[in-house]
């Protein structure tokens, strides 16, 4: 969260890292946080071109669409692997809870939109 004297707190503080800003715009755009909203890409919000024009009209650099969609597939590849880790620990014992015994169906889910986002199927 930002504020006028910049960072005031961070929401998902366990995956906080600095790094490019395209890949928040991967992350938030990944089709997994638009809960059956998939005609708006943006967290299931709202469309890209008001997220780019929002973000370089707040002073943010101009938005390359193709390094988005880069960052969008690697975000998916991520979310995977966060899916298959937290079903390992379900099923090894090690944090049993049924929220993540459902993340090995989320996997196959996630494997899907990202080959169809790869064969450029959809975004």
């Amino acid at each position: 969260m930002l504020g006028p004297a910049g960072i005031v707190a961070v929401l998902d503080w366990e995956c906080a890292h600095l790094g490019p800003a395209l890949e928040e715009f991967g992350w938030l755009c990944m089709r997994s946080w638009r809960y059956g909203q998939v005609d708006k890409p943006v967290g299931g919000m709202g469309q890209r071109a008001e997220l780019y024009a929002a973000y370089e009209a707040n002073g943010g650099a101009p938005v390359d669409d193709d390094a988005v969609r880069w960052w969008e597939v690697f975000a998916t590849l991520r979310w995977a692997v966060i899916n298959m880790m937290q079903v390992d620990g379900h099923t090894s014992g090690v944090r049993r809870s049924l929220p993540f015994a459902c993340c090995g169906r989320n996997t196959a889910m996630i494997e899907y939109d990202m080959l169809m986002m790869i064969d450029g199927r959809y975004r």
